[in-house]
């Protein structure tokens, strides 16, 4: 930026009339300006470093509706249900067996 040619002042002197201009890649917004032997900074920005993803959110994700209840049903196998009596059959099985071997009469 400036003038980048050399000149002469009215003392004789070379005076050189540019400026350098230093901007930060990490911070956008800081500016150093140099001429001679003053610099100058800067910083005019939001306060955050440089990211490639964006920063502000976007449209929040779609979330579907709760799905339906499940229809409940009455447990299968309830204890309710009476088993038939185990020694009972038992018992008569074994009594007609024996009745039929004392027929000695």
């Amino acid at each position: 930026h400036g003038d980048k040619e050399r000149q002469k002042t009215i003392r004789g002197k070379t005076e050189h009339n540019g400026v350098i201009v230093v901007k930060s890649n990490r911070w956008p917004g800081s500016v150093t300006v140099w001429k001679g032997v003053n610099w100058h900074q800067i910083y005019v920005g939001n306060g955050h470093k440089y990211e490639i993803k964006s920063y502000f959110p976007v449209h929040s994700p779609y979330i579907p509706e709760d799905p339906e209840d499940i229809e409940e049903h009455p447990e299968p196998n309830p204890q309710e249900v009476e088993a038939p009596p185990a020694n009972e059959g038992e018992g008569a099985a074994e009594g007609d067996k024996e009745g039929e071997g004392n027929n000695d009469e």
